[in-house]
């Protein structure tokens, strides 16, 4: 099962949007203690960000490796043809 499905990480990313607008439009002159639900969420809702971003970081990484190997098996691919040309 995928921890991050499209659904869940737009879930995230717009469960975070939505914390930073509430704290956006927080009104300064109120009590800073009255922040404590920002701060709350932060630690829940920035948690899981991190999570997904650590996530996609780790799919961005796999994925360069596949391409990076690809690219050096087409390379080898081209050298072999360049090879079989000469011999020819």
């Amino acid at each position: 099962m995928d921890l991050y499905t499209k659904e869940n990480q737009k879930e995230i990313v717009d469960n975070f949007i939505e914390l930073l607008k509430d704290a956006d439009n927080f009104p300064r002159e109120k009590d800073p203690d009255d922040y404590k639900p920002f701060w709350v969420g932060l630690r829940d809702r920035g948690a899981s960000l991190l999570g997904l971003t650590r996530h996609l970081q780790s799919s961005l990484r796999a994925a360069h490796i596949v391409i990076e190997r690809l690219e050096q098996s087409n390379k080898s691919d081209k050298d072999d043809l360049e090879l079989d040309k000469l011999t020819e």
